[in-house]
């Protein structure tokens, strides 16, 4: 009976969530939530506001993998999704499941205007944000506020990427990547996004909507809560 049990713990998946710096945890315990429904065994990595540049962020993220067994799969979301792209770059992990990563400029005028605006000593996404008269947050993210705050140096180079897109090289990335994107996608667009993955070489697209009867086309937000896109995440990771 043991050795059975012991069996079945090893064969458990393991997976390392990563919290998007400048969103609250709370905003991934659905996804969460769905994958520990599937046994799948969760740590969570998030960022502090301190932490300095991406690069840092990076460097935190790659120690934080070899912290574990070698074998989890990296679930990200958003700018969490671009991080764990650029730590495919440097070091070996086993496959990526990432939800709207951002993978080039975000277009149009308020991306050009994001680009612009002053950082100080950090950003506190808890602070409302308005451009021409709306909600910078409901605009791209389309959800309830559950922000937090990102490092300064980390915030005006996310900033850079709204004009330019992340230093990514897409085509050194060996592990397999699965994504998901949609075309309610305020800042991950589907015109953006789905063009500059087919340099991945080992990639499997998902397009959530109404395209492939969904009950919408999600928003940025969304995706991290619709039942329909966790269960698709879910049998992501859980497949051997």
């Amino acid at each position: 009976m043991l050795f059975f049990v012991a069996t079945a713990l090893a064969a458990s998946p393991h997976a390392l969530v990563i919290v998007t710096p400048g969103m609250g945890r709370d905003a991934f315990q659905p996804l969460v939530s769905e994958l520990e429904r599937a046994s799948v065994q969760v740590r969570v990595q998030e960022f502090g506001c301190g932490l300095g540049g991406v690069g840092a962020h990076v460097d935190a993220l790659v120690a934080e993998l070899q912290r574990g067994d070698g074998d989890e799969v990296v679930v990200a979301h958003g700018y969490g999704a671009t991080l764990a792209l650029l730590a495919a770059e440097r070091g070996p992990q086993r496959r990526e499941v990432l939800l709207a990563p951002v993978l080039g400029p975000l277009p149009g005028p308020l991306g050009a205007w994001l680009a612009e605006q002053p950082v100080g000593q950090a950003l506190d996404l808890r602070e409302p944000l308005r451009w021409q008269g709306r909600d910078v947050w409901g605009l791209l993210v389309g959800a309830e506020p559950d922000g937090s705050c990102v490092s300064a140096a980390a915030a005006r180079e996310a900033a850079g990427w709204m004009r330019a897109g992340p230093p990514l090289h897409l085509d050194q990335v060996r592990v397999p990547v699965w994504l998901g994107v949609s075309a309610g996608d305020a800042l991950s667009p589907v015109e953006v996004v789905v063009p500059a993955s087919r340099a991945l070489p080992d990639r499997e697209l998902v397009r959530f909507g109404l395209n492939r009867f969904d009950r919408a086309d999600f928003r940025h937000g969304e995706l991290l809560v619709a039942p329909e896109v966790l269960r698709a995440v879910r049998r992501a990771v859980v497949r051997p």
